[in-house]
């Protein structure tokens, strides 16, 4: 008798990572690194009380290096 199994199905690579999602993954970091830019230009154009207020401190944004000129 024929059986289906509907379950999730485990491929194992020797080689790691298959090309889809190497290609995925490039692609995750590289959006995250362009999130932080432009949430760090956003942050950054604040003035220091607001700043304050939410917790962050301009030399410390600056350190983490991700403002990066236009």
């Amino acid at each position: 008798m024929f059986r289906y199994d509907h379950g999730p199905r485990v491929v194992s690579n020797s080689r790691g990572a298959g090309l889809f999602r190497r290609t995925y993954e490039a692609m995750l970091g590289a959006r995250e690194r362009q999130a932080r830019q432009v949430a760090s230009r956003y942050i950054l154009a604040l003035d220091d009380v607001a700043l304050d207020r939410l917790g962050y401190d301009r030399p410390t944004l600056e350190a983490q290096g991700y403002l990066h000129p236009l």
